[in-house]
């Protein structure tokens, strides 16, 4: 390492926050105490199975026994009775022996019960009043609150409460974060008194008392015989009728009409967004009557009066709409999906749904086909007069303007790689791609550009000479490299190294809903590293990544995705990537990398893989990253 990078390093090392962690000693349990943990654990879930049997006494027994043997391990681990290593199971007993003591005392429990925080009364007119202009059905993020199931599924990040444990839950953090973090967004913070009782809510169980998971939260209500709610008359297809509701009649109506009769402050009273909610009509009464046309005031509106009255707007509907409106009334108003609770939106199929069932009922030679008339026409766009070279292999497509020697020695790369692939990442059957991967090599920068502007419609940096785009649906899967030849440099390791770091983003892609980006460039950039020696563009990674962490603010804040500027990503990555390599190898980083694609949240993955949670991982990143520096 050169002298400015050693004395970067240094400054690193004295005045970075992320370096200003103090690593005090802590115990580490060994494997039996850590078997003797989990076989405490299990009595403790034994001893929640004897309270729910009513044998109070016997489960009395198994929490002091539970007591006892986890104080006797503290005392040999010598750790405190509130070790963080301890806490989980300490929380197990303290929460089984206040179920124990309400089922014991049942006037307890019913005094406990008034204070209980409800869910539909309490919880949900908040959520409806304030989040649901960001997040309604197809939600910021993939986190729809439109719905109780859909709050309990979250978004791409996963879980947004931890029922009991408001203080880990990603819903509270959201309400008192920084005012530039703070959700609602662009408004003021919910009154403390709202944010009080979303938290009892938590910690009393995250507990749902409304009539339906699927139901829109402003047509919730009380389940358990509530009087409030009204009951409505449901008629359930049969298959017979000529006219479906879900196919037919409920696509219009959320294309037209829910901006004005969404689940929000609904015009007139009247919500469209559920079946159950449409049939209940609104302040102007039912305005579907069954059978009967002239007692429907939606076909008065819709389908009768002249000028028509609804949609309002520039909103049409068309003769087919019309037609299909009037034989459902008259065929009896039936519904003919799975729970008229549910929202309508659920029922009509997205473009994007659209297109992923059309991709996925492709075959394997339709979508090699898609891909080749795909990969041609966007060459075309991007340099409509030059004749590309093509070349096909097993698992790839080139298209280039390199010579023809250039692009059998990238296909070669690129076939040998993706054995070592098929490998490290147990790819099954048929190609790793579904109908190949493209791979686009353009000769000069001019092309890089071009393809940049033209397909991916954005600027690209100077030090940008490649990279990857796969979608859920591989609809798009390829890669663009800019042939910089085979000697490193400032801004690229090589077209050969280049092309291995890309090829590792485009497999990583195809299920990179729950990956953060720093693990997908790091990932591709440690993989090229480990197919040559003394690239200096690699090289120097490691030193690139230096300013980007002096400014965390905390170690664990290197996981966070959008902590890093997009040039910040790669070299960052790179260093925590092959730390995890030199940690755990490349047995562990696939371990994790398939519980993250698999929808495991990240600190519960870390803590799978590397026992430890994040922050312990990050102070052990930044030891190594210390002494990677000195060398």
């Amino acid at each position: 390492m050169n002298k400015l990078c050693f004395a970067v390093s240094v400054s690193f090392l004295l005045l970075a926050p992320f370096d200003g962690i103090s690593h005090s000693c802590r115990a580490e349990l060994t494997s039996a105490q850590r078997k003797e943990l989990a076989d405490i654990r299990k009595e403790v879930s034994r001893a929640m199975f004897e309270v729910r049997r009513r044998n109070y006494d016997k489960a009395e027994e198994a929490f002091d026994d539970c007591e006892a043997r986890l104080k006797t391990l503290a005392e040999e681990a010598g750790l405190e009775e509130n070790d963080k290593l301890l806490s989980s199971v300490v929380s197990l007993i303290t929460s089984g022996r206040k179920s124990l003591d309400l089922k014991k005392n049942p006037e307890k429990a019913r005094q406990l019960q008034a204070g209980v925080v409800s869910f539909t009364t309490d919880v949900a007119p908040v959520l409806n009043e304030n989040c649901l202009d960001c997040h309604a059905s197809r939600g910021r993020g993939g986190l729809r609150l439109d719905t109780f199931q859909a709050i309990k599924a979250g978004g791409e990040s996963g879980a947004i409460f931890v029922p009991g444990n408001a203080s880990r839950s990603r819903l509270v953090a959201a309400l008192m974060a920084p005012p530039n973090r703070r959700m609602p967004r662009n408004r003021d913070p919910l009154p403390r008194a709202q944010i009080d009782k979303i938290v009892r809510w938590i910690n009393q169980g995250a507990r749902f008392d409304g009539d339906g998971e699927t139901v829109a939260l402003r047509d919730l209500k009380r389940g358990s015989g509530s009087t409030e709610i009204k009951p409505v008359e449901i008629a359930m297809a049969t298959g017979e009728e000529s006219v479906s509701f879900k196919e037919d009649i409920a696509p219009f109506i959320v294309e037209h009409c829910l901006r004005c009769h969404g689940q929000y402050n609904p015009r007139n009273g009247l919500s469209l967004t559920t079946f159950t909610s449409l049939m209940k009509g609104g302040d102007s009464g039912v305005i579907v009557s069954p059978g009967s046309l002239e007692d429907s005031l939606l076909w008065d509106l819709v389908g009768k009066q002249d000028p028509i009255k609804m949609p309002a707007g520039d909103g049409r509907i068309t003769v087919e709409n019309h037609s299909n409106l009037r034989t459902w009334i008259l065929e009896g108003a039936k519904y003919d999906g799975a729970d008229p609770n549910e929202t309508l939106e659920s029922l009509v199929p997205s473009e994007e749904d659209v297109a992923a069932n059309r991709f996925a009922n492709m075959t394997a030679t339709e979508f090699e086909d898609y891909r080749k008339e795909q990969t041609a026409a966007a060459w075309k766009r991007v340099l409509s007069k030059d004749e590309p070279r093509v070349l096909e292999t097993e698992e790839f497509l080139l298209y280039g303007d390199v010579s023809e020697f250039r692009l059998e020695s990238i296909a070669q790369w690129a076939d040998e790689y993706a054995v070592k692939m098929r490998k490290d990442y147990d790819v099954g059957e048929g190609t790793v791609w579904r109908g190949k991967l493209a791979v686009y090599v353009y000769a000069d920068r001019f092309g890089y550009e071009e393809f940049n502007l033209t397909i991916n419609r954005r600027q690209i940096p100077p030090e940008a000479t490649g990279h990857s785009v796969v979608n859920p649906t591989q609809s798009d899967a390829y890669i663009v490299l800019q042939d910089v030849g085979d000697q490193p440099d400032e801004t690229s390791p090589g077209l050969r190294i280049n092309l291995i770091d890309h090829l590792t983003g485009a497999y990583l892609q195809q299920k990179a809903e729950n990956l953060p980006e720093w693990l997908i460039r790091g990932t591709g950039l440690a993989k090229a590293s480990a197919e040559t020696t003394g690239n200096y563009y690699l090289d120097e990674l490691t030193a690139k990544a230096v300013p980007a962490l002096q400014r965390l603010r905390r170690p664990e804040d290197v996981f966070d995705e959008g902590t890093f500027s997009p040039a910040e990503v790669g070299p960052v990555g790179f260093t925590v990537v092959s730390f995890m390599l030199r940690t755990g190898g490349g047995t562990r980083l696939n371990q994790l990398i398939k519980l993250l694609q698999d929808g495991t949240e990240f600190d519960a993955a870390v803590r799978r893989v590397y026992r430890k949670d994040r922050r312990g991982l990050a102070n052990a990143y930044r030891t190594d990253m210390l002494r990677q520096l000195k060398r």
